[in-house]
Parts: structure tokens; sequence; C-alpha cells
């Protein structure tokens, strides 16, 4: 089976006239049409660029951001039953703080430093399980007396 090829061809009068329809098309619409030279509108498309801020989907201020992370801190201290003095180092240690400049801070030795936030990490770590507590339930469960049918 051969494949035809099939051109369109037209006459110089079928052209002229479809120039002029489309052009009857567009006439209407081009009315309000601004129409920019390259460099016109390559500099239109820089200034709008330099009034829009930078999003992207997770933009949020910077307080705000701040504002989030600070109580995050304090849920997950208060969660863990940390002693004021392992919340405050735990605190600067979340803020971005080291170990070294949470000693010059507080005036205390390094190594004490460091085991707070031992402490406090172990702490945090098992008050933000999702099984912490689940053995004590089980426990009760497991030893609790069972349900028996009154005798008649």
């Amino acid at each position: 089976m051969t494949k035809t090829i099939i051109h369109p061809t037209t006459r110089t009068e079928d052209q002229k006239l479809f120039e002029e329809i489309a052009d009857s098309f567009l006439s209407p619409q081009s009315k309000d049409v601004r129409i920019y030279t390259e460099q016109a509108l390559a500099r239109k498309i820089r200034q709008e660029r330099r009034r829009m801020q930078d999003f992207d989907e997770t933009a949020i201020p910077e307080s705000a951001a701040a504002y989030i992370l600070k109580r995050q801190i304090e849920l997950t201290i208060a969660s863990a039953g940390l002693t004021r003095f392992q919340a405050a180092v735990m605190t600067m240690a979340m803020m971005g703080w080291n170990a070294t400049d949470i000693a010059a801070r507080f005036g205390l030795p390094y190594h004490k430093i460091l085991r707070a936030l031992r402490i406090s990490r172990r702490k945090i770590k098992k008050g933000s399980s999702p099984y912490y507590g689940l053995w004590e339930v089980y426990w009760s469960e497991v030893m609790r007396r069972g349900y028996r049918k009154p005798r008649s």
C-alpha cells in the first residue's frame, strides 16, 4: 500500500483572501493590544521582577518561622519533664548554640553541659516516643481480672 501525501496549493488570490479574513478576525481584538519592542519588553519584565517578592510554596515571614520554632521547642521540653537547667541548655542547643558557647554563657565546665545535653536528649527521646506509656496499659490489661458471668 502506497501512502500519498497531499500538499494544499493556493492561488495568489486565495492567499490575499485568507489574509483579509485573518485580519478581519484579529482587528476588533487588536485595538486594545499594546505592541512592545524587545527592549521595552525586557525593561518591563525587569521592573516587574523587582516589584515581585520571591516566594516559594513554603515561604513564611522570619518572625513566624522563629515563633513556630520557639513554640515547638517549648512543647518538646515541656513534654520531656526536664529540669530548669536542662531546659535552658537544651533550648540553647536547639536554637543552634554549640556546647562550648553554652558553657561560656553559663560559666560552667564543658563536660557539665555535655552531660546535661545527653540527659536531656534521653528524656526527650523517651517522652516523645509514640509508645511511651503503652507498657503500663498492656500490663494493666493483662493483669486485670476477666469478666465472669455471675452464677445463677
